[in-house]
């Protein structure tokens, strides 16, 4: 004798569900390493704009106060200065932080009681006291 079926089993609908549940998965894990990416990247972004500009500012002053002026330099987390000189209040720019070291090139030959001719300016740009990026550029007299 043949019943008449209406409907699922109860296995049919867990099986169903179990393969809900991984799809579902599967495209939620490519969603959150998205969005994992898109936020390193905007803050990778940040701290470029943080660096060049600082880079900037450092590269438009006189070659003799390069050393004095910035070698040695931090902006720690929440006073990052914008090039007015005004704290920067963004809530983006939160837990950034910069600092900046100097160094005198002598140039091979040269006599080391003279002044140096070049200085290695290097800028590096922290998030949550994490490096994420060194800009280096050198200024000549």
């Amino acid at each position: 004798m043949k019943k008449n079926r209406h409907g699922f089993t109860l296995m049919e609908a867990m099986l169903a569900s179990v393969i809900l549940v991984v799809a579902a998965g599967a495209i939620l894990v490519s969603f959150t390493a998205a969005a994992t990416s898109r936020e390193y990247s905007e803050r990778l972004r940040l701290s470029f704009n943080l660096a060049t500009n600082l880079m900037e500012e450092i590269l438009a002053s006189d070659y003799d106060d390069v050393i004095l002026n910035y070698d040695g330099y931090t902006e720690p987390s929440g006073a990052i200065k914008s090039s007015n000189g005004h704290v920067i209040v963004f809530p983006e720019y939160a837990n950034f932080s910069r600092s900046v070291a100097c160094h005198e090139i002598y140039l091979e030959g040269q006599n080391a009681l003279s002044s140096p001719p070049v200085i290695l300016i290097k800028v590096m740009v922290a998030y949550n006291g994490k490096e994420l990026l060194t800009i280096k550029e050198i200024k000549g007299r």
